[in-house]
């Protein structure tokens, strides 16, 4: 994986393995609503008509008790958008992430994007089939809210 400064991206090859990702730490923000699921997914730029083998791990850090060290893998590989041809603006996503026992807001998820393509994870179906490199612009979580914010710092109400 590497940088693309001109197209401000984040490049996998073909040659990805499970030591080459993407990080980031998601805040959980406080119009979230307690309790429920959350919807990571990646944007890319598609340009043949086939699915990279995209693998989310995480660990959702819970605030005020002890940090967590596993990671959880979740296969990422579930198009929005049908290829018709040229570069696609794609959009992939994975299941759901149940908060674990103990969460609340200011919560933080700590993510690494990977592109599998030799299936090591055990995951896929099979090695990864798209030929080239995939460019990544973005990896963003969606998640249910209820409200504007929280009426206090750390504390919904």
């Amino acid at each position: 994986a590497t940088l693309n400064d001109a197209e401000n991206t984040i490049d996998f090859t073909n040659a990805g393995t499970l030591t080459d990702y993407l990080f980031l730490n998601y805040q959980i923000q406080h119009s979230w609503k307690l309790g429920s699921s959350i919807y990571p997914h990646v944007h890319f730029e598609q340009a043949n008509n086939n699915t990279p083998n995209f693998l989310f791990e995480y660990r959702w850090q819970r605030q005020g008790q002890a940090k967590t060290t596993a990671w959880t893998r979740l296969k990422c590989n579930t198009l929005a958008f049908t290829y018709t041809s040229g570069t696609l603006n794609q959009i992939a996503y994975a299941a759901a992430i149940t908060p674990p026992s103990g969460y609340s807001l200011s919560d933080i998820v700590s993510i690494r994007l990977i592109r599998d393509t030799a299936n090591a994870s055990g995951l896929f179906t099979g090695a990864d089939t798209y030929t080239g490199t995939v460019s990544v612009t973005a990896v963003d979580i969606h998640i249910e809210v209820d409200s504007i914010g929280s009426n206090q710092e750390y504390i919904k109400d």
